[in-house]
């Protein structure tokens, strides 16, 4: 949620196909037009989210962002701030190569997820762009991918200490939200509550407003806080549908009531909606934990998924229930072990991701369980109990097959 301010030039000779060509990250020029500068701005400028804003020229070469209600920054010729620790400095290719180096850390320790690679990429951005990192911006910018690196090798403290280090200068709500879910992973789910909460009630931006009240509801799940997971619910679906089966706040509750092993017939009626785009799949697991899959459920939820790319889990996690439900064991078991690597991955850094992990993984040892290969599923089960959280779906189904509940 950093708002960013840039200028390009075009040339009036060669068409242009969309703006979407011109990526900062990466290449610097394309045909017909190139980046004059590009400067992120400041997170705390929080009328950028509740206004239009339009970019005016001044005579010296700069220009202004203007609000609706009169607010303004300035940016000199370079695209500095005006006011701020670089004005009247030509940076512009310094900033350029920040978020360049910024997205080879990000994608180079997502993939090799080492250590040395991060304290390495880290240290040479930081010599690299140490003028720049005197603007907030890019100091919160760094801290946000670096901690999500730290977390991909498994190193979540030394994620956290970035953070909360950031955070004693910048009360920023991406690193708030990221940090809780650094927080919810390493196990401190109570310490993540505390920083979220006075996040969600005071919000200026959808970080605050929607992600971080989002990963508020999840932590509550795996606390098993009904109360707190309610006002979750309320704040995500205020003015919005509140019919009883269908509304956006019947699908966030059926999340919780499967987690909590706790099903209700309408939890198997759910839709997919903008607050909780895995409705249908959450109805589609609630079924299959209910005895209830419908024969259509498998290619709902392929179909589904595709209308739902805000979620890529849910869907095949929901597809894989559904095929247990249906006798179809050893393509439940194919489909888990596809997605396998996706969602560990995904899992690192994403509290909710891990959830789904748990949930995968346990329906994973039921499969084994079901395809006649028991040895294997308890091994799996017994392994799982050690991480999981007592009392949610995941740790029961666990329960289940070493009970030899799913061999009978």
């Amino acid at each position: 949620m950093t708002p960013v301010a840039g200028v390009i030039t075009l040339d009036p000779t060669v068409r242009l196909f969309g703006p979407e060509r011109l990526q900062p990250t990466g290449i610097r020029t394309v045909s017909g037009a190139s980046w004059n500068w590009y400067t992120l701005l400041s997170p705390e400028n929080r009328w950028f989210f509740n206004s239009q804003a339009r970019l005016a020229p001044t005579v010296d070469g700069g220009c202004t962002l203007v609000s609706t209600d009169g607010t303004w920054i300035g940016l000199d010729r370079w695209g500095n701030p005006v006011g701020g620790p670089n004005a009247g400095r030509d940076l512009r290719n310094s900033r350029f190569i920040f978020l360049s180096g910024l997205y080879r850390l990000e994608k180079n320790c997502t993939l090799a997820a080492r250590s040395d690679v991060v304290a390495e990429l880290t240290a040479e951005l930081r010599r690299t762009t140490a003028t720049l990192l005197q603007e907030p911006a890019y100091r919160i910018s760094l801290a946000l991918v670096e901690a999500r690196a730290w977390a991909h090798t498994g190193s979540l403290q030394e994620g956290i200490a970035v953070l909360e280090n950031t955070l004693r200068e910048h009360r920023n709500e991406d690193l708030v939200f990221r940090l809780g879910h650094l927080l919810a992973l390493s196990g401190a789910l109570h310490r993540a509550v505390q920083i979220l909460e006075p996040m969600v009630s005071t919000p200026f931006s959808p970080r605050s407003d929607f992600d971080c009240r989002l990963l508020l509801h999840r932590v509550a799940i795996e606390l098993g806080d009904t109360e707190l997971a309610d006002r979750c619910i309320l704040g995500l679906t205020m003015n919005r549908t509140r019919d009883p089966e269908l509304g956006a706040h019947a699908a966030l509750r059926a999340r919780a009531h499967l987690w909590w092993d706790l099903i209700t017939e309408t939890d198997c009626r759910v839709r997919s909606w903008s607050h909780e785009p895995a409705g249908g799949a959450l109805a589609c697991l609630a079924r299959w934990r209910r005895g209830w899959t419908l024969p259509g459920d498998p290619e709902a939820m392929r179909n589904e998924a595709r209308t739902n790319p805000d979620a890529p889990f849910e869907f095949p996690i929901a597809e894989a229930a559904a095929m247990l439900g249906l006798d179809r064991i050893d393509d439940a078991i194919v489909r888990l072990e596809t997605l396998d690597p996706a969602l560990r991955a995904a899992s690192r850094d994403d509290f909710g991701n891990h959830q789904l992990l748990d949930l995968s993984r346990a329906l994973h040892a039921v499969a084994l369980a079901r395809s006649g290969n028991v040895t294997k599923a308890r091994a799996e089960a017994a392994s799982l109990l050690n991480a999981l959280t007592p009392g949610l779906l995941p740790a029961s189904l666990a329960r289940e097959v070493l009970e030899g509940r799913w061999t009978e």
